[in-house]
């Protein structure tokens, strides 16, 4: 990627929006689209008017990053934000560069029917939801400058859920943990949603099913969700999974999890997206890659226990272990 940052040193302001848009040619303001800086299948890309000094900043709901327009271009181009800040002269007085921050409070359901039975399908029970941090979300405030106000409601037939990450409890493994000080953390789960079901205000790399891991097999895998991490617990399997599909992963905690386990597995979505994520993560990491066949007509680990069941869907993993090429 590479926008046209060839312009030189000049006094001469350009306006945001333009930046924006040399980037992203199909940018509205306030309007969710694909993210340019990374695969996604449903849009979650924001560029919004800020309250607080009227800059235009940009926020992913998909990996909870977001910025300014400089730290969008640094990202983009994959620069430091410095030499972004040289080389354009922005139509504003003075932008400020901390990155937005998302902040959640979650109003626990007390009519948790709808909740329950949509993991039912799954077989995942509510002991697995308590083990994995899983909460039964009624309401959803999303604090902006102007305060908290309701984002979201659980309605009958559609509840909302919230995975929750807390430092302090070391609820996961959390690569960045400079930043992660005594607050919670929350990826928001709208399970019924055609467009965007996922929110967060998670930064960085997060690791789901980390501190459950019970280390008593030979083998891991690392998989694309909480659900398919809790899916794969119900089979037997011990897992992980990244909060995002194209986060990038240090080779130091690759090497964490080779000191507990003697092969590593990753089981992507078996659609355009999760196929390229695996790859690329299984490659550079020198990881196995397993794929639930196109036989099955299912794209994950979900798909299949709630289509075929426990026993059949753990016969097929079973199988593309054996049958994996490492």
């Amino acid at each position: 990627m590479n926008i046209r940052l060839a312009r030189e040193n000049t006094s001469m302001p350009v306006d945001e929006i333009s930046l924006y848009r040399e980037a992203i040619p199909n940018l509205v303001i306030n309007k969710a689209i694909l993210s340019p800086l990374r695969h996604e299948k449903n849009p979650s890309f924001y560029v919004y008017k800020g309250k607080r000094d009227g800059s235009y900043r940009w926020y992913d709901h998909g990996t909870g990053e977001g910025g300014n327009v400089f730290s969008f271009l640094a990202r983009f181009n994959n620069v430091d934000i410095n030499i972004i800040k040289r080389k354009i002269n922005i139509n504003k007085p003075e932008i400020n560069d901390v990155n937005y921050e998302v902040k959640f409070k979650i109003i626990k359901a007390v009519n948790t029917s709808d909740h329950l039975s949509y993991f039912k399908q799954y077989f995942i029970d509510i002991n697995y939801l308590n083990k994995y941090d899983v909460i039964f979300a009624d309401l959803i405030y999303k604090k902006t400058d102007s305060g908290y106000y309701e984002s979201n409601r659980s309605v009958p037939g559609k509840p909302i859920f919230a995975y929750l990450y807390n430092r302090i409890e070391s609820n996961c493994f959390c690569i960045v943990n400079k930043i992660c000080k005594d607050e919670q953390f929350y990826k928001i789960y709208f399970p019924m949603a055609k467009t965007r079901r996922f929110e967060s205000n998670l930064r960085g790399l997060w690791v789901d099913g980390f501190r459950q891991l019970e280390y008593k097999s030979d083998m891991l895998i690392i998989t694309k969700s909480r659900k398919d991490v809790i899916c794969l617990d119900v089979l037997g399997f011990e897992s992980i999974s990244f909060n995002c599909e194209t986060v990038n992963v240090d080779i130091e905690f690759i090497d964490i999890l080779r000191g507990k386990y003697k092969k590593l597995y990753v089981l992507y979505d078996n659609d355009n997206a999760g196929i390229k994520g695996a790859i690329k993560l299984s490659e550079r990491h020198r990881l196995n890659m397993i794929i639930i066949p196109n036989e099955y007509k299912t794209k994950d680990v979900s798909d299949t226990i709630k289509e075929y069941g426990v026993e059949k869907t753990k016969e097929i993993i079973n199988d593309l272990i054996h049958n994996c090429r490492c």
